[in-house]
């Protein structure tokens, strides 16, 4: 079927370049972002600033989104801090690879699987006992990784550098591009775009657009909503995302 004139609602934020949107538009998609997450800076940089002073004696730092590359940038360049090169960096896909590496940041490992899971996989195989992970991320996520990683004898400094919210402000926003009849697609790029779409609407929506999933976490939270995917991304990225959309059928 393709893209092309297909109307798409997304419902992502993003603190950097909107790469979804991007992409679909050079699919010669017509988008429409209603955001179901605000993306802020965290309450209090204490605890990132703290790890941010030591982290010449980190082994790794762990990026488990391109968000918290771009904020993790903004805040060492407000502490005038650089980036030791001795620090290695896994990143869990090659879209957060990309934005480490326009910030000069050498990338030394991206997992197979693009999810937190995979980035716990691949230090299974190489190896985390006694070695210490600076991880700037949202202030509120899954501690699957964080819980892994002490499990294999990791040490593991947490440094929020985002938080998310609901995007209560969309309400009507997103009422009425759901109201308009003529969507084609939605799309969910988190569990929480997802269950936030829940929350800002007060009901779980009927007779919505096609729904695109980022992934098999993201897939399952919207079946626990009653919500069915017609499209997951495989591999699980934005640019996967759009070539299932792309490709459907």
């Amino acid at each position: 079927m393709g893209l092309k004139g297909q109307q798409v609602i997304t419902t992502r934020q993003s603190l950097g370049p909107d790469q979804l949107t991007e992409l679909l538009t050079s699919h010669g998609a017509l988008v429409t972002s209603v955001p179901t997450i605000v993306l802020d800076d965290p309450p209090d940089w204490a605890p990132f600033d703290k790890g941010a002073l030591h982290l010449s004696q980190m082994d790794w730092a762990l990026f488990t989104s391109a968000n918290a590359v771009w904020q993790t940038a903004k805040r060492l360049a407000s502490l005038n801090l650089q980036w030791p090169s001795s620090l290695k960096i896994a990143a869990v896909g090659q879209k957060t690879a990309e934005a480490a590496l326009k910030e000069g940041w050498p990338v030394e490992a991206i997992p197979k699987n693009f999810q937190a899971e995979g980035l716990l996989e691949l230090f299974e195989a190489l190896g985390a006992s006694g070695q210490r992970f600076f991880f700037p991320r949202a202030l509120e996520a899954r501690e699957m990784l964080v819980e892994g990683l002490e499990a294999l004898g990791a040490e593991i400094i947490l440094a929020p550098c985002y938080q998310n919210r609901v995007a209560l402000e969309n309400r009507q926003a997103l009422r009425d591009a759901l109201k308009l009849g003529s969507m084609d697609w939605i799309t969910f790029t988190s569990a929480s775009t997802a269950k936030h779409l829940v929350e800002i609407l007060g009901e779980i929506p009927q007779n919505l657009p096609k729904i695109a999933s980022i992934g098999q976490i993201t897939s399952t939270a919207l079946r626990q909503l009653g919500l069915e995917p017609k499209v997951q991304a495989d591999p699980q990225t934005l640019v996967g995302l759009v070539e299932a959309m792309e490709n459907y059928q």
